[in-house]
């Protein structure tokens, strides 16, 4: 007898498949189908091969190749013939307990009832730790207090109500009046907060600075491709701190400065401008912010003004004049446009004495009304001159302007002074360039033979030597004399000791001036 289901024979006579455990018999001993199942094999007969046509485009392409049919290869239908169905062992018998019913369900009601036993247990401890820790008296009161305090606390909850309605209801029948509204003070504005102060600058840090300038610009690596020529320095701006002018150029064609001051703010260097120099002299500016230039050439003359404000240079326009069409005429002092102005004297490259003794050369030093002078009759030497004034801790005098010079002139004539006066120049044996000397013996840069001292000397001065009874003597020292029939004072240049040149001419009548 086959089996419907799987196909396989059972020979025994039994009711179920002993391959697939179905029924195959029917109680009564009916067969449920006496026919077997078919076998896969008639099943993979029916199926008929694939036939899988190459697509349009491909078949453009390959017209003189046939259509190749593909078959179910044979491993597939081995494989599938060799298919055989599965047994399936009956399951295990279940185990009953004695009473019939399975084992698990009593083991299951078991832990259902231990669960709710420690529930309870859990349940009663956290009563009994409440009941503790209360102030009932027995369990059965501690739900009573509960109970009242529930019912206390909605009591106060009507109470809080009832009192805020009534003093609402208050508020509103004893509404107070607006009250007046209160004067307005005008208000105060806040002082503004005072600028911090910059650090006080001293003479070491502009002194520094500028030498630093100086030397990077004489040394061919300044901020200019044209070579330093020359520098000055003066306080433009009256506040102290001295402004440096320096001149690049190799002519009076492309002669210009650049003008530095230093910051109090950056504590530093700082450009403050740039002017064109060509045939230009500098003087001072005594009554304010400023620095004279007067630039004349070719007939016609400019004076200006410049100042330094905000950081930057300006410039204002004094005077100016053209003279071309009259060759006798001169051009105008600049003394006559700016009273009491000085002509500032530059320093040469490589030397930055005016740097160091700045304070002792400056234009201001120059202010009679800041200095005293003392004249000395005394047959000396112009070496021992100057060594008494410095003795007496001032300088053989130093002549830096017209008026300074004129005020020495009042003061000789006023003493009634006659012969020679010593004054505070020399030169060196190997340059014919007077100098003014400092304290320390070392000579300032700029010099007085010629240029806008050229006046004050005696015509022909200075001659740097003189020839007595055929002797050549060097003439190296600065003095003041009267010529002969004139009452004018003026500058010559003498040798050392004038008095063993003309013991019967100097004796008593050899002067000098110190300066404090």
């Amino acid at each position: 007898m086959f089996c419907r289901y799987c196909g396989k024979e059972n020979k025994d006579g039994n009711r179920f498949c002993k391959y697939c455990g179905k029924e195959i018999i029917k109680k009564g001993g009916q067969q449920t189908d006496e026919s077997p199942m078919p076998k896969q094999e008639s099943r993979m007969e029916a199926v008929p091969p694939v036939e899988r046509p190459v697509p349009p485009i491909q078949e453009q392409r390959m017209d003189p190749v046939p259509p190749v049919e593909r078959p179910v290869p044979p491993m597939q239908e081995q494989r599938m013939d060799t298919i055989t169905p599965v047994e399936k062992k009956a399951a295990p018998p279940v185990k009953k307990s004695r009473s019939g019913k399975p084992a698990g369900k009593k083991n299951t009601g078991m832990i259902i009832a231990l669960i709710a036993l420690a529930l309870l247990v859990t349940a009663g401890a956290v009563f009994l730790v409440i009941y503790i820790r209360s102030d009932a008296k027995s369990p059965l009161d501690l739900f009573g207090q509960h109970k009242e305090e529930a019912d206390a606390g909605e009591v106060e909850d009507r109470e809080d109500e009832e009192e805020d309605k009534k003093e609402d209801d208050k508020e509103e029948e004893e509404e107070p009046e607006a009250p007046a509204p209160a004067a307005v003070e005008p208000a105060v504005e806040a002082e503004p907060a005072a600028e911090e102060e910059p650090p006080e600058v001293t003479d070491d840090d502009w002194q520094s600075e500028y030498r630093d300038i100086l030397y990077a610009c004489f040394s061919g690596r300044g901020e200019d491709d044209l070579p330093c020529y020359q520098y000055w320095l003066y306080d433009i701006d009256k506040d102290d701190i001295p402004e440096l002018i320096v001149q690049f150029g190799t002519c009076e064609a492309d002669f210009h400065a650049l003008i530095y001051t230093y910051g109090r703010k950056e504590r530093g260097r700082v450009k403050v401008g740039e002017i064109g120099m060509s045939h230009m002299f500098l003087y001072s500016y005594p009554s304010g912010n400023g620095l004279v230039s007067a630039s004349g050439h070719m007939g016609y003359l400019s004076i200006d003004k410049m100042m330094l404000k905000d950081g930057e240079i300006t410039d204002e326009l004094l005077f100016d004049e053209d003279i071309s069409n009259s060759p006798d005429a001169e051009y105008t002092d600049v003394s006559e446009i700016v009273p009491d102005c000085v002509p500032l004297y530059p320093g040469q490259p490589g030397y930055y004495g005016m740097v160091d003794n700045y304070r002792k050369h400056s234009p201001e030093a120059a202010d009679t009304s800041l200095h005293t002078y003392e004249v000395f009759t005394q047959d000396v030497t112009w070496t021992m001159a100057y060594q008494n004034c410095l003795n007496m801790g001032g300088h053989l005098v130093r002549i830096d302007s017209e008026q300074e010079n004129d005020m020495i002139i009042g003061l000789l004539n006023e003493k009634g002074i006659d012969g020679v006066v010593f004054i505070g120049g020399k030169r060196t044996e190997d340059e014919y360039f007077y100098r003014w000397v400092d304290d320390d013996g070392t000579q300032f840069d700029y010099t007085l033979s010629g240029g806008k001292f050229q006046k004050f000397w005696l015509k022909g001065e200075p001659s740097y030597s003189d020839t007595v009874d055929g002797d050549v003597r060097q003439e190296m020292y600065m003095s003041m004399l009267k010529p002969k029939g004139s009452d004018a004072w003026v500058w010559n240049d003498v040798c050392d000791d004038v008095l063993a040149l003309s013991p019967k001419y100097y004796k008593g009548r050899i002067s000098y001036i110190c300066e404090w």
